[in-house]
């Protein structure tokens, strides 16, 4: 917290009564991605597969992040994705928040119950494929050079691309 104290000219008593622990820094900017793809879902048809629904909200939240036009700027979502891939137990709590927020989304855009077993699969599914695209981005040196992404705004489309394909065995992108 130092650092960041440092870095933003606040006192260190000031973040941590806004972050009690590191996890809650990051956890915010999951919070803050998760709010805009929910509102991305909440636009998009009701007869829309469930997973292809989540898909896109995603996609449309990234490129939000990507165009500078997203409550969390890119080189945040960035850092946070990388201290997820380095820490399991924040991993965890990440994929734990996801399993929480995410059948609420759905079940009341769809107007399902949030324990249908649909939904619940759904939610496992898309786990699944966030999980698989991080895991091909373990490596990714683009991660450590945020300007990179200015040049290639379709990384992590890509990178979503292929696990959306292997893990539900489909792609439209």
């Amino acid at each position: 917290f130092d650092d960041i104290a440092e870095a933003s000219g606040a006192p260190v008593e000031t973040i941590t009564l806004v972050f009690p622990t590191k996890e809650s820094f990051v956890l915010d900017v999951v919070d803050d991605m998760m709010a805009a793809a929910i509102k991305h879902l909440a636009e998009g048809e009701q007869d829309e597969d469930l997973v292809d629904a989540l898909s896109r909200a995603h996609k449309e939240m990234l490129g939000g992040i990507i165009a500078g036009t997203a409550a969390v700027p890119l080189q945040r979502m960035q850092q946070m994705g990388l201290l997820a891939m380095a820490s399991p137990t924040l991993t965890a709590a990440i994929s734990e928040r996801r399993k929480q927020t995410l059948p609420l989304a759905l079940a009341d855009h769809y107007g399902m119950d949030p324990d249908d077993p649909l939904i619940l699969r759904t939610v496992r599914v898309w786990s699944a494929v966030v999980s698989g695209t991080y895991a091909a981005g373990i490596g990714d040196h683009a991660d450590t050079e945020p300007d990179r992404d200015l040049d290639d705004t379709q990384r992590m489309t890509r990178r979503l691309d292929p696990a959306f394909q292997h893990i539900p065995g489909r792609s439209d992108f």
